[in-house]
């Protein structure tokens, strides 16, 4: 991965998605359904300092976080400080930091969903311009959410993607990351 020892993916139900269609070697995940910021700080930060700890090579991580479609509706303003704060503590483990969009939802199905929460792509948006501008100094964002609005998705029930569009946003998250010339 253009320098990269491996790639991590953090986030929840979608990017265990992404994991169960995975057939790259060297991309791993943290991750867990339902969850957003509380669960990160209280496990998955955890779970990801574990998973550094078998870091014995000189080349970087890129770690890729992808949180908050669960939780952006009573968490959003916690975000950014938390993720500016923990930024440096991740560079010192040898980590280049990228960030996801949180990623469209079919507002149409999950409408007729009652066993999730209504979602809209517009809340989505204005809560990705605030992370992407809070951490635009620690952070290289990949912009995922327009990349799936121009090709299009589908989606199970409104919320969870179809496992080809988990193979297309794994495949091009990696490509993004790559792109991206963080490392070289």
């Amino acid at each position: 991965y253009l320098g990269y020892q491996r790639i991590i993916f953090v986030g929840d139900s979608r990017t265990l998605a992404m994991e169960r269609c995975n057939t790259y070697k060297n991309v791993e995940f943290v991750g867990d359904y339902g969850k957003g910021l509380n669960w990160f700080k209280k496990e998955g930060y955890d779970q990801l300092m574990e998973l550094l700890k078998k870091n014995n090579s000189p080349q970087p991580i890129a770690l890729v976080f992808n949180l908050g479609v669960n939780d952006y509706k009573y968490n959003s303003e916690k975000y950014v400080p938390y993720f500016q704060r923990i930024a440096q503590r991740l560079r010192d483990e040898n980590c280049y930091l990228f960030y996801m969009s949180v990623n469209p939802v079919d507002e149409e199905k999950l409408e007729k969903n009652t066993e999730y929460t209504m979602r809209t792509n517009e809340e989505i948006q204005i809560f990705n311009q605030k992370l992407q501008d809070g951490l635009k100094e620690d952070y290289i964002w990949l912009d995922m959410s327009t990349a799936l609005m121009k090709k299009g998705f589908s989606t199970r029930e409104g919320l969870h993607y179809s496992s080809a569009t988990s193979v297309y946003i794994l495949s091009r998250g990696i490509q993004m990351v790559m792109n991206a010339n963080a490392y070289l």
